[in-house]
């Protein structure tokens, strides 16, 4: 059975004690809860492109941590 790993980024700021940016299962990295929040400066995004791009940076970002990218996302809800 694999085993579950948080991952947790140190560069985007103070985390939600209730919320973990990320779960890795095996092979599988599993990213929930992210906001419109810059990842910088943590600051909420003027408009929805703004946030959407802020949320999308925080997901790369993550992704990097846990040793994956963009480009092996399987699905977006």
């Amino acid at each position: 059975m694999p085993k579950k790993e948080v991952i947790v980024p140190a560069t985007l700021g103070q985390p939600n004690p209730n919320l973990s940016a990320a779960t890795r299962f095996g092979n599988l990295v599993f990213v929930a809860g992210q906001t419109g929040r810059n990842p910088v400066t943590n600051e909420i995004g003027a408009d929805i492109r703004e946030q959407t791009r802020n949320v999308l940076e925080r997901i790369k970002i993550i992704l990097g941590e846990a040793g994956t990218s963009l480009e092996n996302i399987l699905t977006v809800n």
